[in-house]
């Protein structure tokens, strides 16, 4: 889990391996993908470029920021 000024951001994987052989993982996966576009109001489906979703000046300005020489001497 990584927090900052924006947000929060979990990221994170199942081990398949360690759920029962009757865990019913494709419906689990499909709900949880709808869910999560609901809950961030995005359009569910799949797209090669998720980026035109968010604001572009916004993510181009914090990686500018991240690259800056002055960000990574304080790291």
């Amino acid at each position: 889990m990584k927090r900052s000024r924006a947000g929060l951001l979990i990221q994170g994987s199942i081990d398949r391996a360690a759920l029962p052989d009757t865990f019913p993982y494709g419906q689990f996966a499909s709900s949880l993908y709808a869910m999560l576009a609901t809950a961030l109001a995005l359009p569910a489906g799949a797209l090669e470029d998720i980026r035109p979703l968010f604001n572009s000046q916004q993510i181009e300005d914090s990686t500018q920021r991240f690259r800056s020489q002055a960000w990574n001497e304080r790291r």
